[in-house]
């Protein structure tokens, strides 16, 4: 019979101590190395259980199932999974990438304007990278568009999947300032403004440079 373990969402839960939480569930539903985890909810979520089925039993499988935009479109995919430290954002984690990823459109119906504006950040940052900017007619992309967009991130992965060549980099685009700005805050400001200001404040640095 499948079990759920469920924490608070947010950038708050993203710790150590979640984590270990996580692990000890695991340990106390007595799952083994044929076993998979699944995530079902933000990129929270998916980074949180993907370091967990990472480190439980030296790894095991793992299904994302991405329910916002912004999860959907950049921590989906990749391989990158993992945590955050009080020195600073995803300072721990793993290169774990999940057996499958299901991303289903309809959970886009749940989200508000401003859910979705963060998805919308990644979705242009990859725009920024592939120098090609699409007309967009709705506020909730269609799977299509999403499948697009994202096989921007997933050509850049797959001639860097470890970030070793310096090809992976690109995909750091808003992300240097944008995760400072983010600590900063508290993390008060989401993910996703923070890569907006981040994209606007790398390009002004590299057009003064």
């Amino acid at each position: 019979e499948p079990v759920s373990y469920v924490f608070p969402a947010g950038e708050a839960s993203k710790n150590l101590t979640t984590l270990g939480r996580i692990l000890e569930f695991l340990a106390e539903e007595h799952l083994t190395r044929t076993d998979l985890v699944l995530a079902l909810g933000g990129g929270v979520t998916g980074d949180l259980t993907g370091f967990a089925a990472a480190t439980w039993m030296r790894g095991v499988d793992w299904i994302n199932v991405p329910t916002t935009l912004l999860s959907m479109v950049d921590a989906s995919t990749g391989g990158k999974t993992g945590c955050d430290l009080s020195e600073g954002k995803n300072l721990a984690g793993a290169f774990h990438s999940p057996r499958l990823v299901v991303i289903d459109v309809d959970f886009l119906t749940t989200l508000s304007k401003e859910n979705l504006a963060d998805g919308w950040a990644e979705m242009i940052k990859h725009e920024i990278i592939a120098g090609e900017f699409k007309p967009h007619s709705s506020d909730v992309p269609s799977a299509a568009e999403i499948a697009d967009n994202l096989a921007v991130k997933v050509a850049v992965v797959k001639e860097d999947p470890f970030e070793r060549t310096g090809r992976r980099a690109l995909l750091n685009c808003g992300h240097t300032v944008g995760h400072a700005v983010e600590k900063a805050s508290g993390y008060r400001l989401t993910h996703g403004k923070c890569v907006a200001i981040g994209c606007v404040e790398e390009a002004k640095i590299a057009f003064a440079r």
